[in-house]
This record gives C-alpha cells, sequence and structure tokens, in this order.
C-alpha cells in the first residue's frame, strides 16, 4: 500500500506538469507526458502529408520540437517543486484534501485539473488503508524476528543434512570402525533422521497454524499428566505395588507356600526372644529383614524340620543364594566375622560363611543325612537376603521298565477330552468352576446352577462328555501302571516317557516297549529298596490294570533324569504283525511272490492323510528289512513285516491313496484294507 501512495504521488506530479503546455504548433498536433514523467512528442500529421510539406514548414517544425522541449524541461523542474511540497507538507497536506495541493503551481489552463481529485482520493483511501493494516499488525505480540524469514522453532528450515553428522561421525568413528560399518553410515543415519523429521516439522506447524488443535494438544498433554500423577499419588501402578512390596519392612513374598510360614514363625521366636535385637535393616539394599546373627540358623532349621515331617530323605544338597538385591556391606561383613574387603569379595564371603554354618548346623540336626551336590533326594535353597527357605520339593525319582499292551483301544498316554481339552478336571488335580452356556457342559448333581444367585459364587460343572474327568479315554497306559506307584511313592503326579507309541487300536506285545516313568515330589522313598515288589504289584490280578497292562521282563529298575531323552531318541527296528483283506481276493502263490518281492525296497512314504493335521508334510524314506510268513485265509492275509523304526505299517499295505510308493495294494493292483495290526518286537534295546 505505501509502495501504491508512492506511485499515485508521482502520478499526480506528472498530472500536475502536464497542465503547463505551449500554444499548439502548425506541425504540431499534440503532446503527452507518460506515467514514468518521460515526455514523448510526435508530429500530428500522417506520413503522407509531411511528404507534402515543403522544406520550409519542416525547419518551421523543428524549431517548434526545441521550443517543446525546453517547456518540458521547465515543468519537470516544476513537478519536483510540486514533489518536494507533497513530501514537506506531510499529513496536514492530505488532509487538506486535493485543492490545496492543486493550487501549487497550478497552471492557468484548466486542462487535466480533473484528474487530479480521483488522484488525491485514491491517496486518501490508501493512507487510510496503511494505518489500519498497521494497527493490526502493532495489536499482534511480537515472538521473533529474523532476517531469514524462519519462524523461532526453525520449522521452515530446509537444511538438506542434519547438523550432527560431523559430530556423531567423530564421536562413533572407532566403533563403526569395530564394527566394520561401510563408508557413509553417518549419512545414511542422517537420511533416516530426516526422513522423520520433516513429518515431525510439518505436524509441529500445523497445530501452530490453528489454534484448536494447539489446545487439543495441550488438553491431551494435560490428561496424561493428571492420570500419571493420580497412579502415582495412589501407588496404583505396577511397578510402585512391586517397589513398596519389595521395599516394605518385615513383608514376605507369599508365592512359597513353605517359605512363608518358616519366615513368619521366626519372625515370631525373634520378637519373644530377643526383644526386637534383630532390627529391620532401613539403608536401602535390602527391604525385609536381614539376618543379625548366625545363631538364628538355628531357629529356622527347627521351623523346617516341622515342614519336611512325613517326607523321606537320604541326600540332601544345601544351597545359599544373597537374593536379587543381595545383601548390606553391614550385614555382609558382620556375617563374614569382621573381614572387610570390596563389596563382591565381601558378599562371597557372606556367602560361604551361611553356608558352612548351615551345613554344620543341619549335619548336627540330621545325622543320618548326607549332603551332595549332585543327584540328591531334597533340595534346600536359603534365601539370606529375606532369611527364608525356598520350598523344600524332594527331587523326583525316575523308574525304567518294558509294558506290553494286551488289548486295544487304550491310549499310551492321557488323551485330553475333545471338548474341554481336559480344562475341566485333571488326573490329581482339582476339577475347575463353571463355564460359559452352550460349550457342552453340565452341572454336577447337587451343585447349585453356575446363573443361580445363591451365595453369589460359581457352581462346580464338568465337561458331559468326559464326565468330568478331563480324558477322552478313561484310561491309559500311564495310569493303568503309574496310578499304583504313584500311590506307592506318595508323589504328586507321575509322567510317562516312552520310546515311541503305538496307536490305540494297537496291541504291543512280546518283550514290551521301554519306557520310563517320572514320579514328581515323592515324600516317600523307602519303596525304591523293593522295586520287583512293587512291578508284581502292578501285574497282580487284584491291580487296576489285570489283564490290559502288564510289565514284562525284569519289571522295574531305578533311571535317571538322563534316561527319557536317550528312549526318545532311540531308533529301534520294530516287527509287526498285521491282517488285511484284499477285495476281489487273494491270488495265491502268485500274489505271495508279489508281496515277497517288497522286501528290501525303500518306501517313500509321505505323512500319512490321518496325521497330516498335526504333523509336517513330509516325505520320508524309510526301509522294509524283511517280509513274511503270509497266511492266506480266503480274501484275507496275515503278514509279518520287519521294518526300519518310523515306518508306517497301515500305509505300506493299503497305500494311503499313493502316497506311500510302493505299497502292497499298489503291487497287487486292488484295494487292501487294514483288520488290525500287532507290535510284535521292539529290537535294539
Amino acid at each position: 500500500a505505501e509502495s501504491e501512495v508512492v506511485n499515485l504521488r508521482r502520478q499526480l506530479v506528472e498530472a500536475a506538469s502536464t497542465q503547463h503546455r505551449l500554444p499548439t504548433q502548425k506541425s504540431i498536433s499534440s503532446t503527452s507526458l507518460g506515467s514514468a514523467g518521460a515526455a514523448s512528442i510526435g508530429p500530428a500529421k500522417d506520413r503522407d502529408e509531411e511528404d507534402e510539406e515543403d522544406a520550409d514548414e519542416k525547419e518551421a517544425g523543428s524549431s517548434a520540437a526545441l521550443l517543446v522541449t525546453e517547456e518540458i524541461s521547465r515543468q519537470c523542474s516544476v513537478g519536483d517543486l510540486i514533489f518536494e511540497n507533497l513530501e514537506a507538507a506531510g499529513p496536514s497536506l492530505i488532509s487538506s484534501g486535493g485543492p490545496r495541493a492543486a493550487s501549487i503551481g497550478a497552471p492557468p489552463e484548466a486542462a487535466g485539473q480533473e484528474e487530479v481529485p480521483q488522484l488525491w482520493d485514491r491517496i486518501n483511501y490508501l493512507e487510510r488503508r496503511c494505518r489500519t493494516m498497521q494497527k493490526k499488525l502493532d495489536a499482534r505480540p511480537i515472538i521473533f524476528q529474523s532476517s531469514s524469514g524462519q519462524g523461532p522453532l526453525n520449522l521452515e528450515s530446509g537444511q538438506s543434512r542434519p547438523g550432527w553428522e560431523p559430530w556423531l561421525r567423530d564421536a562413533a568413528g572407532p566403533v563403526a570402525l569395530r564394527l566394520n560399518l561401510p563408508q557413509g553410515w553417518e549419512r545414511r543415519l542422517g537420511d533416516l533422521a530426516t526422513a522423520l523429521e520433516q513429518p515431525l516439522r510439518s505436524f509441529t506447524q500445523r497445530l501452530l497454524r490453528q489454534d484448536k488443535w494447539l489446545w487439543m494438544f495441550y488438553v491431551h498433554l494435560l490428561v496424561l499428566y493428571t492420570i500419571v500423577g493420580s497412579c502415582i499419588a495412589s501407588g496404583s501402578s505396577p511397578v510402585l505395588q512391586g517397589a513398596k512390596q519389595a521395599g516394605s519392612p518385615g513383608k514376605k513374598p507369599s508365592s512359597s507356600r513353605l517359605a512363608a510360614p518358616i519366615s513368619a514363625e521366626v519372625d515370631n521366636n525373634d520378637n519373644n526372644s530377643n526383644n526386637g535385637s534383630n532390627s529391620n535393616n532401613n539403608n536401602g539394599n535390602n527391604s525385609s529383614r536381614e539376618v543379625a546373627s548366625l545363631s538364628d540358623l538355628g531357629r529356622l532349621l527347627e521351623v523346617l524340620g516341622r515342614q519336611l515331617e512325613g517326607i523321606e530323605f537320604v541326600r540332601v544338597q544345601l544351597g545359599v543364594t544373597l537374593g536379587e538385591r543381595g545383601l548390606s556391606r553391614e550385614t555382609a561383613v558382620k556375617l563374614a566375622s569382621g573381614r572387610d574387603a570390596s563389596d563382591s569379595e565381601v558378599q562371597q564371603l557372606a556367602k560361604e560363611a551361611v553356608l558352612d554354618h548351615l551345613r554344620l548346623e543341619f549335619a548336627t540336626r540330621y545325622p543320618g543325612t548326607e549332603l551332595v551336590s549332585q543327584e540328591p533326594d531334597l533340595k534346600l535353597l536359603l534365601d539370606v537376603s529375606l532369611w527364608q527357605f525356598a520350598p523344600p520339593i524332594p527331587t523326583a525319582i525316575f523308574l525304567y521298565g518294558r509294558y506290553r499292551k494286551l488289548v486295544r483301544g487304550i491310549p499310551q498316554t492321557r488323551w485330553p477330552c475333545a471338548v474341554c481339552r481336559g480344562e475341566r478336571t485333571g488326573r490329581y488335580g482339582k476339577r475347575k468352576l463353571g463355564s460359559e452356556p452352550g460349550s457342552g457342559l453340565i452341572s454336577e448333581p447337587g451343585a447349585s446352577s453356575a446363573s443361580g444367585k445363591a451365595g453369589g459364587t460359581s457352581s462346580l460343572s464338568m465337561c458331559e462328555a468326559c464326565k468330568g474327568s478331563g480324558l477322552q479315554y478313561a484310561n491309559s497306559v500311564q495310569d493303568l501302571i503309574g496310578s499304583s506307584l504313584v500311590t506307592a511313592f506318595a508323589a504328586e503326579d507321575g509322567v510317562f516317557h516312552g520310546m515311541g507309541r503305538e496307536d490305540i487300536d494297537v496291541r504291543c506285545l512280546g518283550s514290551g516297549r521301554p519306557f520310563v516313568l517320572e514320579l514328581r515330589a515323592p515324600r516317600l522313598r523307602r519303596p525304591l529298596q523293593d522295586l520287583q515288589a512293587l512291578g508284581a504289584a502292578v501285574n497282580s490280578p487284584e491291580a487296576v490294570g489285570a489283564g490290559r497292562v502288564e510289565l514284562s521282563g525284569a519289571l522295574l529298575r531305578l533311571s535317571s533324569r538322563a534316561e527319557p531323552a536317550r528312549l526318545k531318541g532311540a531308533a529301534a527296528d520294530k516287527t509287526y504283525t498285521i491282517r488285511f483283506r484284499v477285495q476281489g481276493g487273494f491270488g495265491g502263490p502268485e500274489d505271495e511272490a508279489r508281496i515277497l518281492a517288497l522286501a528290501g525296497s525303500v518306501l517313500d512314504q509321505r505323512t500319512p492323510s490321518r496325521v497330516e493335521h498335526r504333523r509336517a508334510d513330509l516325505v520320508r524314506g524309510r526301509t522294509i528289512l524283511a517280509l513274511g510268513p503270509i497266511i492266506a485265509e480266503g480274501d484275507e492275509v496275515e503278514l509279518t513285516i520287519k521294518a526300519e523304526s518310523g515306518t508306517y505299517i497301515k500305509e505300506f499295505v493299503h497305500g494311503d491313496a499313493g502316497r506311500t510308493v510302493p505299497s502292497v495294494s499298489g503291487t497287487l493292483g486292488r484295494k487292501c484294507d487294514v483288520m488290525w495290526l500287532d507290535v510284535r518286537e521292539i529290537h535294539g534295546e
């Protein structure tokens, strides 16, 4: 607007200067001045008329042109004077209007006078507009002024490379050399930073330009800080709760079922006998009460002895831990008999001192035990920082044997119910509570409805398919053999580890299949002295598995923790007897010769269709080691097969729709239906 005012003022001067003109000459038709103050003079007549003029008239025109030029120079000086007067007059000249301005140096002629008021009106309008806009600019707060035109946050920065690249290259250069980073790694990192920086700068610009977005940003920050502040004030943060539980004096973790009672009773004894001599340590290194004297181990072992009642053990492994936080230096030095050293060394000295004293106290109280470092019957771990023992759970017992499955329809291990997936009850566990309607569950007799309001508690329910057992099949080899052994050793449960497994409809005969039964947390170990009697009890007619499952050979022997892995990794050849029906009849010696010719062949067995839903779809190579004898009765054939470990015998007979090649069905060119299969012998164990 100011620039336009200056231009209009110049046009005003030029218009005023055009009011003084010479009288019209004969050879001059008109004279005009441009917007920039330059004058242009042209002949008034056409070129045809100029050709008709004589030399005298041309000379007269030239003299007139000289006169006009002199007049223009005079008028330009007048225009300069008017411009100087206008600049000197300032606002008073503008406010007085156009007549006063026009009177300065106004010529006697009135030609062109009508343009001057219009220009003054335009100047007045633009001056008012300038003042209004200036007031608006003055009303805005001045935050930042920069000659570069960038804002205070440098959001409009067009810098292509980050300024910290040289610093990063110098600071991290040795590390980059050790890591063998390629040349220009800092530029790649800078490119990534630039790519992430530009969207953030753009977002910040939009926030600053839109008041609503900016306020929403402020409000969301306020809400977040309010939530964090309330959590800190109430202590509902999980991290804070964990810190409070760990930092509260006198509190012991309740995750251990045996450690909590031990530590509680020791606290009571300390309060009664020591009169507060064993005070809490509040130095921040340990949150729970630390041991004040090694003499406290005696009272702690007295309480532990009550927890060990009913548990048989001979070999014991003792251990000491200082916990996650360790001991305070003061307590560690005290336990280390005053020996001062570095923090790590004094902690180790305190640990060794507690362990040595614990061994002496334990050997004194349990003279018939043996302290060992491997294969113990019982493990005891003392946490000195918490001053409590970990749960004294006895170590597992492993028993080796071979079983024979005499009937079909029994799985080797527990088969969870297909409806409830075994979650409603465990064999030795607790039945879980209610379920959603329509899930196939029914209420147990005598129990209230799950949706009932009696007492506001959920009812006990069981699966309709498994009748609350959680098992697809009520019995298994694992339970028929293991139930009596679990009872004999007072164990929590038994885990069955077999060397392979047979199908549920397959019998296992001969010398039986090797297995290891793991008895977890057994409280009794005396039955180990007569394992043969235990095996005989499993095979007795009064046993739960009588007539269905039995132990073979030497019955049972003590095993180790490493033997289950050996059994599962063993590859033993097996001998089978299979009976199948040939559709269209068996062709006698000719078909028998075709089948026996498959001995020694290598099968390409793709994962059978009956198990492909739970096993990888692979093609496995398996060898048929021997075939025969063959017993044919009409269209039924009984065949003995010795095959490599992992061979699918049923698929070898019926071909599984071409997934096993070669096969008996493919060789005969007729469909073969398997009737039954038995495992006659497991070799190599």
